[in-house]
Order: structure tokens, then C-alpha cells, then sequence
């Protein structure tokens, strides 16, 4: 199980993602992470749900689910202590 469903998962999350931005180019990273946390989450809910996937499997994509969100939050919060501490004003 475990890791074809995973990597089916993971692809499905990505195909999604491509096509709903048809091509266009983004700046940043920001934009597609969002986009992949919204996919991806839907994503879960609907296979979590589904009577047909093994308990096993949805343990394995519960973890990496999490994994996912604990890094995006994390990422913020670390992309917010940077700004404060680029705006804050230099010792004297």
C-alpha cells in the first residue's frame, strides 16, 4: 500500500494544481504552496471518506498531510519573524 498510494496522492495533488493554473507563471512560491494546501486538503477529505481505502493507506496519507501543513505553518511563521526583523529598526 503505503507508498503507491502515497505517490498517487502526491501526483494527483500536482496535476490538479497545473491545471488550474492553465500555464501561468507565478513569482512566488506563496501562490502555489496555497494552492497546493487547499488541493491537497480537499484532496484528504475526499479519500479519508471513501469506504474503498484501507485503514492503512489513510493513516499514511493522514501523516503526510500533516507533515505538509506543520511545514507551511512553519514556513509563515518563520517568512513573518524575517519581516519583522527586516523592518525593525537598527541598534543604535
Amino acid at each position: 500500500m503505503g507508498r503507491s498510494t502515497l505517490y498517487q496522492f502526491k501526483k494527483d495533488v500536482l496535476s490538479i494544481v497545473a491545471q488550474l493554473n492553465h500555464g501561468v507563471r507565478h513569482d512566488d512560491c506563496e501562490t502555489l504552496k496555497r494552492q497546493m494546501i487547499f488541493v491537497q486538503t480537499q484532496l484528504f477529505h475526499s479519500l479519508y471518506h471513501d469506504p474503498g481505502i484501507s485503514a492503512e493507506a489513510k493513516e499514511a496519507l493522514m501523516h503526510y498531510h500533516l507533515k505538509s501543513v506543520k511545514s507551511t505553518i512553519d514556513d509563515r511563521r518563520h517568512g513573518r519573524l524575517r519581516e519583522i526583523g527586516a523592518s525593525a529598526p537598527a541598534p543604535r
